[in-house]
């Protein structure tokens, strides 16, 4: 039977080598005179062959890190032939499907969302630090809210992205390059993040939603757009969000949203951040439309002309809208078809 500490070097060395997919689960010995001299047997079950085989070929691994050795047998050729089932705890002490999953991004497991340090009143009426943690969702969904938008745009993966946004000038009248280019960062890193959630074969380039942003704000994160209907509400920040979009993103009562939620207040929408992060989950949002009003895959600059609403439209103001975003693609790089 082994120790605590022996324990946690267990669970931990299964935890680097078995994933959900395994499907396996181990077990300890009790400790007793028929087991003492199989105290460094562990029996393991599992339905998949590949599993059973894997755990053969990281046996003499694993014993070289644990510095025991530690032997894997498979349940059915030791329990109830060698030694009495009575003689094994019933409970895994590691079984790989409750491993959690989690996205190297995030902070928090998927189906749980991130809270930042706050104060926690207790029943004796006194005030401390609850310090920042993982709460579960009661969706079970993906959820992203605000305080984990901060801690991921502080990442190495955000910070070091393998596609960045090109610096260079847009030609806006009254803009200084500097301005223009002030949120490239953030722009590559949530592009980065979320094509690693959507995982396409045609990835979204930074370059396609630096052009987007500067038709819709021209870079000013106070841009506000007014909308006459106020079950929208207003455009806010660099890619105009309106309020309705931040409670579809937030609930997914409409349907709009299967998963990947964010949710975000509408005074968090003015912060280039986390709007940026909100603009650019909108972007995959509309590829899905796009791609149900098209009947077929949509480019990325028609998605982004769905983005503004003139998907199909041939008026006056959808063509200047067109042309408009038609030109920073072009000084972007960017193909149009």
């Amino acid at each position: 039977m082994p120790s605590k500490d022996e324990k946690n070097q267990i669970t931990k060395l299964l935890e680097s080598i078995f994933s959900k997919d395994d499907n396996i689960s181990f077990y300890f010995l009790k400790k007793s005179k028929v087991t003492v001299e199989f105290e460094n047997k562990i029996p393991f079950k599992t339905k998949k062959k590949s599993s059973a085989e894997k755990v053969k070929t990281i046996e003499k691994k694993f014993q070289k890190e644990s510095g025991v050795n530690w032997e894997f047998i498979q349940w059915s050729q030791f329990i109830g032939k060698i030694i009495p089932e009575s003689k094994v705890y019933k409970i895994p002490f590691f079984d790989s499907q409750n491993i959690e999953v989690k996205n190297p991004w995030r902070v928090c497991p998927i189906g749980e969302h991130w809270v930042r340090r706050h104060p926690k009143h207790l029943n004796s009426g006194k005030v401390t630090d609850h310090d920042g943690h993982c709460r579960k969702n009661p969706s079970k969904k993906d959820l992203l809210k605000g305080d984990e938008m901060d801690l991921i745009s502080a990442s190495e993966l955000f910070l070091n992205p393998k596609v960045k946004v090109s610096n260079i000038s847009l030609q806006i009248k009254m803009v200084t390059i500097k301005d223009q280019n002030q949120y490239d960062e953030l722009i590559s890193g949530w592009t980065a993040y979320w094509n690693s959630i959507f995982n396409l074969p045609n990835p979204l380039h930074p370059n396609h939603v630096k052009a987007l942003l500067a038709t819709e704000s021209k870079f000013i994160k106070t841009a506000i757009g007014q909308n006459k209907n106020p079950k929208i509400g207003p455009a806010r920040g660099l890619m105009q969000i309106t309020e309705a979009t931040a409670r579809r993103m937030r609930d997914g009562k409409e349907k709009d949203y299967r998963d990947q939620f964010l949710e975000l207040s509408y005074e968090e929408l003015w912060e280039p951040n986390k709007n940026i992060c909100a603009g650019i989950r909108q972007i995959f949002r509309k590829r899905e439309t796009a791609k149900a009003v098209l009947k077929r895959e949509p480019t990325w600059f028609e998605v982004m002309m769905d983005y503004k609403g003139w998907s199909k439209g041939k008026s006056k103001h959808a063509n200047t809208a067109k042309e408009e975003l038609k030109k920073y693609f072009l000084l972007m790089g960017m193909q149009i078809k």
